[in-house]
C-alpha cells in the first residue's frame, strides 16, 4: 500500500500499470512525438527507481532480473 500511495503521489503509477513501450522514433520525429518520448523514457525510469527505493535489499535482489516495472509490481 505504502509504495502505490508513494507512486501515486509521483505520478509514476500509470506506468506501472499500463506497462506501456516507447516506441522508437519515426524518420523526421516532430517536436511533440521527441518531447513525448523523452517524458515516457523519464517516467519509466523514474518509477523503477520509486520501486527500487522503496523495499528491502532482500527483495531488491529477487526483483532486479525484471525487465519492467509492471513486472516488479505483479511480483510485489
Amino acid at each position: 500500500m505504502r509504495i502505490q500511495v508513494y507512486m501515486e503521489g509521483c505520478d509514476y503509477w500509470e506506468a506501472v500499470i499500463q506497462d506501456y513501450e516507447v516506441v522508437p522514433f519515426p524518420n523526421n520525429p516532430t517536436m511533440n512525438q521527441i518531447k513525448l518520448k523523452k517524458e515516457r523514457t523519464a517516467k519509466k525510469a523514474k518509477t523503477k527507481v520509486g520501486l527500487y527505493a522503496t523495499i528491502s535489499p532482500a527483495i531488491f535482489n529477487r526483483i532486479v532480473v525484471f525487465g519492467s516495472t509492471k513486472e516488479i509490481w505483479d511480483y510485489l
